[in-house]
């Protein structure tokens, strides 16, 4: 896997590169230097290691790109660290400077499980008026005052998956290269957007294949039952499958 062997700086600079394309369209090393405020020897060495591992296109004189490998790792890191900063600021009130510049921290070595819970926490309390919640052991999420929130579209039993019915298999939609086909294993979104894929064919089991992503990555384009569904970023996150 990717993230094994890149270090934290150079998750940063591969970080920094996608934000710059964003920005601008074009990255030179002269605006990851300014950026990051680094020496022009230090993004050199950085934007080789880079190539060598085959996550952006390198060369002297000319805009740096972001290979398909690059690009979906430089998604993940932006999401780890947009996850964390949000929670900080959102759930524990944390001053959004200070929230960015931790989350720049924790954002390479958070575990995947604990990133996707934090995830889940947010998008509840975000969908929860009431606020009328708590964590049950072994359960997840679960919402303590239903009284006059039948217009409420999360599905709380749906909130979390647990780690011991996926398997040793078992990855995220997002790990999935372009190409590849894999089978559904479970589906935990929210419940409007779980009904509509799955009245799509998207339910456990079914095979489906990743098309494409978009230029920066958001949404993804799948194939299932000869039919293309384009896919948010965050829902393909909660999407778990395995390769076949």
């Amino acid at each position: 896997m990717e993230d094994q062997l890149l270090t934290q700086s150079l998750e940063d600079y591969l970080e920094t590169i996608y934000m710059i394309i964003k920005d601008k369209n074009v990255v030179k090393p002269k605006d990851i230097s300014l950026r990051l405020n680094v020496s022009q020897a230090s993004v050199t060495g950085a934007l080789r290691s880079l190539a060598v591992k085959k996550l952006i296109l390198y060369s002297p004189y000319e805009p740096i790109e972001l290979t398909s490998t690059g690009l979906k790792k430089a998604r993940e890191i932006l999401r780890r660290h947009e996850l964390l900063r949000t929670f900080f600021t959102k759930v524990l009130l944390v001053d959004h400077q200070i929230a960015d510049e931790t989350a720049c921290k924790m954002e390479h070595v958070i575990p995947k499980v604990i990133l996707e819970r934090l995830a889940q926490y947010i998008e509840y309390i975000e969908n929860c008026e009431k606020k009328t919640f708590e964590w049950i052991e072994k359960s997840g999420y679960k919402c303590i005052d239903k009284k006059g929130c039948e217009e409420c579209s999360m599905d709380v039993d749906n909130l979390v998956v647990k780690d011991s019915e996926l398997g040793e298999n078992a990855v995220s939609l997002l790990d999935i290269p372009v190409g590849k086909s894999c089978r559904v294993i479970e589906l935990s979104l929210d419940g409007s957007t779980q009904k509509r894929l799955v009245d799509m064919g998207v339910i456990k089991n079914a095979i489906v294949s990743v098309e494409r992503y978009a230029p920066l990555g958001d949404p993804i384009e799948i194939k299932i039952n000869n039919s293309c569904i384009a896919l948010r970023i965050k829902d393909a996150s909660k999407i778990f499958v395995e390769l076949v």
